[in-house]
């Protein structure tokens, strides 16, 4: 299987991470699929609030690991652009691979007739956190492709581990 990677760009102590996918469905069902909280929650998080204007709020918590997300929405625009504030605060219970990160995150959904690309990337993570995440986001598009196509979801534990060394850039240093 031909793996979907995400490119993981380092800049000193800070990381951009982007993925691109081509979803074999329409722009409105991956829209749907990445901005409803019914549908987020499905693949993707234990809860979701998202206030659907810009300026609006949002507040993700994670899955599998219980992590609070919040932050506002920086652009509203459907079904192309959902761009927002990623933020958590250090949590001593994920003290050895996250603490305090200040992100941003954003969806873009290109219309492709039958598919979709969505480009999905996150501008600001510390270097640490980054190293998870990668992998960690890659295990949870994989779920949302699957999610989409309606067959049953990867675990997303045994996913992770499966793609984690697709971005292990600490052992070339």
């Amino acid at each position: 299987m031909q793996e979907k990677r995400g490119e993981v760009i380092l800049e000193r102590d800070r990381a951009t991470i982007t993925f691109r996918r081509t979803l074999r469905h329409s722009i409105d069902k991956v829209w749907q699929a990445i901005t409803n909280p019914e549908d987020l929650s499905a693949w993707l998080l234990q809860s979701a609030v998202i206030e659907p204007r810009q300026g609006g709020r949002i507040e993700y918590v994670s899955s599998p690991n219980p992590i609070v997300w919040y932050g506002k929405i920086l652009i509203w625009d459907p079904p192309r652009v959902y761009e927002h504030e990623f933020n958590t605060d250090a949590d001593p219970r994920w003290s050895d691979y996250m603490r305090t990160e200040r992100t941003i995150a954003r969806w873009e959904l290109e219309d492709r007739g039958e598919s979709t690309l969505l480009t999905l990337t996150f501008r600001g993570f510390t270097r640490g956190t980054a190293g998870g995440f990668a992998p960690g986001t890659h295990a949870f598009l994989d779920r949302l492709e699957a999610y989409l196509a309606k067959v049953p979801l990867p675990d997303w534990t045994r996913r992770f581990e499966e793609v984690r060394p697709l971005y292990r850039w600490e052992e070339a240093k």
